[in-house]
């Protein structure tokens, strides 16, 4: 992957990650809890669908359709009906997992995020790095890392003529990963374009089963390896 990553962090900070390798892991739902500091994202890892029929319509969905706005597969074995003067709304909401983040851009707007920085210099190494010292509290079945994709809105209203657009099972791939129902791992890298000055890069950890902790400073010393402080 040919892109810088820059990691922003207090500048009392600054030492423990040279001395120990020192970093923050927090899960999906922490951040989105975070909102009060004004960095939180209340929508991180949800969707809301709605489906709302016009005068004399009725919107259907098939089973397929229907579960990939509530990933509830063991739920739901038929499909959905929503008629006139009648309306459905449900949140897409992925299963937690760990996160760590970082940027694609260095730059002093980015200095709410903390005064030091460092480029992670190999992303595949500092990855697996953090996925071993993970290991050590629960199992993590596996890791991924992509740039944040930005869109204006995760409040979708569902109607016949766009339901081909914007339903899941028809514009995101599914993955089958072992612990979990079939889930889309593109929802995991998707923000409000409120957040698109961060220009976030995101690694992902997926446990088994739930997070043992929601934010832990874990220490990973051979990171020091693959990362240069500027």
């Amino acid at each position: 992957m040919n892109i810088r990553i820059f990691k922003y962090l207090p500048e009392e900070h600054k030492k423990s990650v040279l001395n120990t390798g020192s970093i923050s892991i927090g899960t999906i739902e922490h951040y989105r809890e975070k909102e009060k500091d004004k960095r939180g994202d209340p929508t991180e890892g949800k969707y809301t669908f709605w489906i709302y029929p016009k005068k004399g319509e009725t919107i259907t969905l098939t089973n397929k359709e229907a579960n990939s706005i509530s990933y509830d597969y063991l739920l739901k074995d038929r499909g959905l009906c929503i008629g006139e003067q009648t309306h459905f709304r449900d949140k897409l909401e992925v299963p937690n997992v760990f996160v760590f983040c970082a940027s694609t851009i260095q730059s002093k707007n980015l200095n709410k995020f903390g005064e030091a920085v460092y480029e992670i210099l190999n992303i595949r190494s500092f990855g697996n790095m953090i996925y071993n010292k993970l290991n050590e509290y629960q199992l993590i079945i596996t890791w991924m890392a992509k740039p944040v994709e930005y869109v204006k809105t995760k409040f979708i209203r569902v109607t016949n003529e766009n339901k081909k657009q914007v339903l899941p099972c028809y514009t995101q791939d599914y993955a089958e990963v072992p612990g979990f129902n079939t889930i889309q791992l593109k929802d995991y890298f998707v923000k409000t374009n409120d957040f698109k000055l961060g220009s976030e890069f995101r690694f992902i950890f997926i446990p088994r089963g739930k997070p043992v902790f929601s934010q832990k400073i874990i220490n990973v010393p051979e990171i020091n390896k693959v990362i240069q402080m500027k």
